[in-house]
């Protein structure tokens, strides 16, 4: 595992999510993304996106499947 590249100070990161009725962190849609791309421009140096992705780990000659960004 590395730290996020391009990231000088990990402290200022922020985690934002939709609400939905009965789920505090919901998803987003592209559209939702691109929208608070753009109205955030002032208060945020950078914007991104990221989803789960299943992947493989082994070590030791065990693997494992685990969810990971």
């Amino acid at each position: 595992m590395r730290p996020l590249s391009g990231v000088e100070d990990s402290s200022e990161l922020v985690q934002m999510y939709r609400e939905w009725p009965g789920l505090p962190y919901g998803s987003n849609s592209v559209p939702h993304f691109n929208d608070l791309r753009e109205r955030t421009a002032d208060a945020f140096d950078a914007v991104t996106a990221w989803t789960f992705s299943p992947v493989g780990v082994s070590a030791d000659g065990s693997s494992e499947r685990v969810i990971g960004m």
